[in-house]
């Protein structure tokens, strides 16, 4: 999932998949439809003349850039590698984009907020690992995050927020209340994880939930 800024605005929040068999990275541009989604799949990277291109995978940079990796080979399936030389990499940005990144800090609760900001998934694990650590430590920096107005800082905060000792029915409430059903989906999934005991009565104060998708989630967790 694309959960940068650097990318044209189409492509934020949306997936993005490398195929290595007709060798193409293809973006699947969701939109919600009831209780699932649609989706419209569109070109990233496609190869032209050159039939070794094989994307075999992708990874989102920290300064919101996207790598390809490319297997670069004659052929795809059966465990069959005809060049086990040969490989490359390729980055995704806007036109002129030079890698610039800052290293990141992980040595405070306030640091380590701004961290699990980044669309980079390892940076965000570092970040997260820390603050989990940090435990209840951690509630001041996470509860200003828990306030942004960008939805993905807020469900990410929601995660740590819910883990901490004490604390985690007190979060999963709130979310469940909260005006975005995307914060209901996260407050579900994240009871699932740390109120096994308490599940069923927590998704009964949610089951005439309004938005279909909040109630696909109850479905799934029941």
């Amino acid at each position: 999932v694309y959960e940068g800024d650097l990318l044209p605005e189409r492509y934020h929040n949306q997936l993005i998949h490398a195929e290595a068999g007709p060798g193409i990275t293809h973006a699947y541009l969701k939109t919600k439809d009831g209780a699932g989604f649609s989706v419209q799949k569109i070109n990233m990277l496609a190869r032209t003349t050159d039939p070794w291109h094989r994307p075999s995978d992708v990874n989102v940079a920290p300064d919101g850039s996207v790598f390809s990796a490319d297997w670069y080979d004659p052929g795809v399936g059966g465990n069959w590698a005809g060049d086990p030389y040969k490989g490359r990499i390729f980055r995704l940005t806007t036109a002129g984009g030079r890698y610039v990144i800052e290293t990141p800090d992980y040595t405070s609760a306030q640091s380590c907020t701004e961290a699990l900001k980044s669309p980079n998934i390892a940076t965000r694990y570092k970040a997260w690992s820390k603050l989990n650590s940090l435990g209840i430590e951690a509630e001041n920096a996470l509860r200003e995050l828990w306030s942004h107005e960008n939805p993905i800082y807020r469900a990410r905060a929601l995660w740590l927020l819910s883990k901490i000792k004490g604390k985690e029915l007190v979060y999963i409430e709130e979310a469940l209340q909260d005006a975005n059903p995307d914060m209901r989906v996260v407050a579900i999934r994240a009871a699932r994880q740390s109120q096994s005991d308490n599940l069923v009565d927590i998704l009964k104060t949610a089951v005439t939930d309004s938005d279909p998708q909040v109630r696909r989630e109850i479905l799934i967790a029941l």
